[in-house]
């Protein structure tokens, strides 16, 4: 492997490091340990379906150039150099927080406008219905479209003026 450290050469370094100094190893062992606890975390995250395998292929890929590059040049780190290289791996930690958050938050829209259908076709089926205008209210707001979601509020409470759910929603909806 031209770019890539081969298994072999990956051990001998280490064996090489150990002989050099307990400080070097102690440092190897502490940059291999951050970094395959975020492969664990973004394979994980992968497994539960919280990102794309695409993304956390891509991850895994940045996370090994990077690990290997800086194994490669390890005796030249010290200090706050050394640091900064220990967080590569945390950085990557929190890119898959970040990742999972958006894929979650992108899930979440899905599942809100498929609600909406159903709210939707409740009404069209009883427009009188109060809980469907609520809960279609809560769907808009959720999706930030206010002016929506007070209207489906005002829906309901011209059902039911004293619907005290559809009339605490709306006011805190205006106070915003």
């Amino acid at each position: 492997m031209r770019e890539g450290m081969a298994l072999e050469q990956f051990l001998a370094k280490i064996a090489d490091l150990s002989r050099e100094s307990y400080i070097s190893l102690s440092k190897m062992a502490l940059l291999i340990g951050v970094a395959a606890a975020a492969g664990i975390h973004t394979v994980l995250t992968w497994q539960a379906g919280d990102i794309s395998g695409m993304q956390a292929l891509v991850v895994l890929v940045t996370l090994a150039v990077a690990e290997a590059a800086a194994v490669r040049n390890l005796q030249h780190f010290q200090g706050l150099d050394f640091l900064i290289i220990l967080a590569i791996p945390l950085t990557i930690w929190v890119a898959v927080g970040i990742l999972r958050r958006v894929h979650v938050d992108s899930q979440r829209g899905v599942d809100i406008r498929r609600r909406m259908r159903q709210y939707q076709a409740v009404l069209k089926r009883d427009p009188r219905n109060v809980a469907a205008h609520v809960f279609l209210g809560d769907s808009y707001s959720r999706l930030g479209k206010r002016r929506e979601a007070a209207a489906e509020y005002r829906a309901a409470l011209r059902l039911a003026p004293h619907e005290y759910e559809a009339k605490f929603k709306l006011e805190r909806l205006q106070r915003a």
